[in-house]
Parts: structure tokens; sequence; C-alpha cells
């Protein structure tokens, strides 16, 4: 029965498509295209985003990485166990004394599109710190055409054994 549903609506959806005129048919994949480009540029913009964003941990100015989140973002960070919330205690979380000899990078692996102004992102930290390498996940969301961190979590690495 349940085979004879998808068939019906698989011919139901190729028909209605045969129906189209030519033009809304070319119309169709247009847009496919637009929503794929745009994806893709989005994908692009997160990637310059946290680039940058890696670039203002790297100096431990915390007023500087406050800017990436909204004003309503909340971080937890393995290193300090501990929620923070707002641009000003995100601000006092991540401002570190300046270490000329501190290295951070991050690594993005994946973006998930929830829907066009909001994507998952898993990332790969890595750092010359006692603890320097984790999984960080941003909740990432489009506010006036800009990138921005709702949320952050991150996870260190345990040590390998071997």
């Amino acid at each position: 029965m349940q085979a004879a549903i998808v068939n019906w609506l698989g011919t139901i959806t190729k028909a209605q498509l045969a129906s189209q005129p030519p033009k809304e048919q070319a119309a169709d994949g247009l847009s496919a295209m637009r929503a794929q480009s745009v994806g893709l540029q989005d994908e692009t913009a997160i990637k310059t985003q946290l680039g940058v964003y890696s670039e203002a941990r790297q100096r431990r100015d915390g007023p500087a990485q406050a800017t990436f989140y909204t004003e309503d973002a909340e971080i937890w960070l393995s290193t300090t166990r501990k929620m923070s919330r707002g641009h000003a205690a995100i601000e006092k979380e991540l401002g570190l004394p300046s270490d000329p000899t501190l290295r951070f990078r991050l690594e993005v692996e994946n973006i998930s599109f929830l829907n066009p102004e909001l994507a998952f992102i898993d990332a790969q930290y890595y750092s010359s710190s006692v603890d320097p390498n984790g999984h960080a996940f941003y909740v990432m969301v489009k506010r006036g055409g800009k990138w921005l961190i709702r949320e952050t979590r991150t996870a260190r690495f345990v040590p390998s054994s071997r």
C-alpha cells in the first residue's frame, strides 16, 4: 500500500512538472541555482566570519571577540566549565592577558543550515595553550545580513594514551 502511495505521489509530481510551461520549469531551475548560490555565499561568509573571530581569539581581545556574538548570546567553555550570557559577560570571559606566543586557529568541519538565517557549525580548534585542542560547536544566526554567533559550546580533546 505504501509503495502504491509513493508511486502515486511521484506520478503526481512528475505530471505537475510536465504540465508546467517550459518558462516556469526554467524559473524553478533558476530558483534552485540561486538558492544553491546563496547557500555557498552564506557558507563562505560564515567561514570568513569565524576566521576573523579566530584572529581576535588569538589576540585574546575580549571586546573584539564579543562583537562576533549576538547581544543575547551564550557561551560554555570546557576550560572554565561555566555559562556566560550577553556581551559584557562574554567580553570578560574571553578577554585574557595578551600572550604573543599563543597560537589559535579554527578549522570549520561542517555547516548545516536549518533555514536561510540559522546554521549549526562544527569546528576543531587548535591552540598552543595548556589544553590545546578540541571541538567547538556554534549556532549562528543571520542578522542584518551578517552572521553572528548565538551559542558556543566547546569540548577539549582528551589526551591520547598512546
